[in-house]
């Protein structure tokens, strides 16, 4: 099975968004969750575990549930409120010493989270792929068995060194995944010597 980043996601009962990010064991080399995010205002981010996939194509991806369901999932990104401190100028002077006073304000900022188990990774569309000497794409699909959800292959596209081809990289070149990023195990020659095929029309 394949999910392609920014894919549409259908539910039984139609269109409510696409592929946002694909939540990874990187231990277990697997994936637990899919991020869609709905298409209607204000395109909230939902996590939806992968068992709920029903079936995948190139540009598309259908969930076992229907919109009503959909509310249910729990949300990828929530606000929260934290305090910055700010140091404030006061002009008016302190007599005593003869220097202006300053005093410390906190400052309320709303502060956007995403829910990531921890141990895991959310790796999002546009994600860049490194080589051990240097960036060579950005992610675009992972293929994975729908059977127990282990990843297979990591498929680069738009934005690599070799043009408008597909690059598929086995999961044993993947050494590490991290932040944002996919870490290989292979140099540049080794990924350009990798399968490539022209992306289909």
């Amino acid at each position: 099975m394949e999910i392609t980043m920014h894919a549409d996601a259908l539910c039984t009962d139609g269109l409510f968004g696409k592929v946002s990010c694909v939540i990874i064991d990187p231990k277990k080399r697997t994936i637990s969750d899919i991020v869609i995010k709905e298409n209607h205002s204000p395109h909230t981010k939902r996590v939806i575990p992968v068992w709920h996939v029903k079936t995948t194509l190139p540009t598309s991806i259908e969930f076992d549930f229907d919109r009503e369901k959909l509310q249910s999932f729990d949300l990828f990104v929530e606000p929260r409120y934290v305090e910055i401190p700010r140091v404030m100028p006061n002009y008016i002077l302190d007599e005593s010493v003869g220097t202006p006073m300053t005093f410390v304000e906190n400052i309320p900022v709303v502060v956007k989270e995403e829910h990531v188990p921890a141990g895991e990774v959310g790796i999002h569309r546009g994600a860049q792929v490194q080589s051990t000497n240097g960036v060579v794409g950005r992610v675009d699909e992972f293929l994975f068995d729908g059977d127990d959800e282990h990843i297979t292959h990591l498929v680069m596209r738009e934005g690599h060194l070799w043009g408008q081809k597909d690059i598929s990289i086995p999961v044993s070149a993947i050494d590490r995944m991290q932040g944002d990023t996919v870490y290989l195990n292979l140099d540049k020659k080794g990924v350009e010597s990798l399968p490539v095929a022209p992306i289909p029309q």
